[in-house]
């Protein structure tokens, strides 16, 4: 097993586009997303609850199909934030993690500054982030889904 990960993260370190780089693309993305990544969530909030209030109250008319629609291309697409933004995280940790278990000292100088510099950087997790603190993952969809349904129930005994 010790073999695999020893290959893969030598390879990685060679073969791959520049560390850095991916690191950077990490942070644009991150500084780009913030702001729309907490309206997406506020709209999704408000659309599934005001959709689901619209067809418990008036029915499943023409309008709260589409509103229904709506709210199902939202969903897929808050959930393919969240997926990817969960899987970004799990590659990072399984980077970190492997540079961790590599022999560095087995190799030339080189390489083993490069370990250095990914074992360095690995202290930070690789995350997307909402608003700067609020970090977008499949844990936040299921509270985003939670938080709906409650503000829904609310909704519901309110009128």
């Amino acid at each position: 097993m010790r073999c695999f990960y020893q290959a893969s993260i030598l390879q990685y370190i060679t073969n791959s586009f520049p560390i850095q780089l991916s690191l950077s693309c990490v942070a644009l993305l991150n500084q780009t997303l913030s702001f729309v990544m907490t309206v997406q969530l506020a709209l999704c909030i408000l659309t599934w609850c005001f959709t689901l209030l619209y067809i418990l109250i008036v029915g499943l008319d023409v309008t709260g199909m589409n509103g229904l629609l709506i709210m199902i291309n939202m969903t897929l697409e808050m959930f393919g934030y969240c997926f990817f933004c969960t899987e970004l995280a799990t590659t990072g940790t399984l980077i970190a993690r492997q540079s961790y278990e590599f022999r560095w000292e087995e190799h030339d100088p080189k390489i083993q500054k490069m370990i250095s510099t990914i074992v360095a950087r690995s202290q930070l997790p690789l995350r997307i982030t909402a608003c700067g603190f609020i970090t977008v993952n499949v844990e936040l969809f299921a509270k985003v889904v939670k938080t709906t349904y409650s503000v829904f129930i609310v909704l519901k005994d309110f009128i």
